[in-house]
């Protein structure tokens, strides 16, 4: 019989099992790791472009604790930097800012960044700022002092739209209408026409459902993931906006209103 050495005092006998546990739990870890860290990261870049500082870290907060990324600009000066050197999905920016004001910076940045997403902030006169921002090209427009929980809403709408819009290099006509997916410029016959973000997104829906009967609770269900109160106009609103554009001007006709929130956009026979 072989002879094997008995244990000493304090010794731990070695135990394959307890590696193999050891191995499981690490194991486990890991993966458990893995998946919160993923749940973790940030969903989009957000720059806030803003002079008022309590008014900057306060929205930087609140839009870190749902999972963005947020970068600081105290004047328009440094938001145009940051905003050069670094892609962003979404800017808010203050119109009153020392250097370069929002209304310029804001063109600067529709120019060379035409898929990032610009909220106007600001604490002049809504209705007055509203007729600027459409020359300005921001997406959407919030007087202070803004509802936090509204501002956020908007953002994830915005956002949430340009991932279903995704990066499709294409363009699509319609009668003497073209739309430049990738560019996101609007043109009928010679004139080019000049759409909000949420109005670009509304004319692409009716030209890929051309000739068919939508409702608003599609809309609105489809393009912004929202269950729309049958009685509210807000669609309607847009509609009409929409098809001022397009069709003022023109002889022919192409989107129409119908009866019970229904619309139509019809081609040219």
């Amino acid at each position: 019989m072989e002879w094997m050495p008995s244990p000493k005092k304090n010794q731990t006998c070695f135990n394959p099992l307890l590696i193999v546990e050891h191995e499981i739990s690490l194991g486990v870890g890991i993966i458990l790791y893995i998946v919160f860290n993923n749940k973790m990261k940030p969903k989009h870049k957000i720059l806030i472009v803003e002079d008022e500082k309590k008014i900057a870290e306060a929205v930087s907060k609140g839009l870190s604790e749902h999972c963005y990324s947020v970068d600081i600009a105290k004047d328009g000066m440094e938001g145009k930097k940051l905003s050069g050197s670094t892609f962003y999905d979404l800017i808010l920016l203050d119109i009153n800012l020392p250097f370069i004001n929002g209304i310029d910076l804001c063109r600067h940045i529709k120019a060379n960044q035409p898929k990032a997403f610009v909220i106007l902030i600001s604490a002049i006169d809504a209705a007055h700022n509203q007729k600027i921002d459409l020359y300005a090209g921001a997406d959407a427009y919030f007087a202070k002092p803004f509802d936090f929980n509204e501002l956020l809403l908007c953002i994830q709408t915005l956002l949430n739209c340009g991932e279903k819009l995704g990066n499709i290099d294409q363009t699509i006509k319609v009668s003497n209408l073209t739309m430049d997916l990738d560019g996101k410029k609007v043109t009928r016959g010679d004139k080019q026409i000049i759409l909000t973000s949420m109005e670009f997104q509304l004319l692409e829906y009716l030209i890929k459902n051309k000739n068919k009967i939508v409702s608003g609770a599609d809309i609105a269900a489809e393009l912004w993931d929202l269950d729309l109160d049958a009685k509210t106009n807000a669609i309607d609103v847009y509609i009409s906006l929409l098809k001022r554009k397009i069709d003022q001007g023109f002889s022919s006709k192409l989107i129409y209103s119908l009866v019970d929130m229904e619309y139509v956009l019809k081609e040219e026979a």
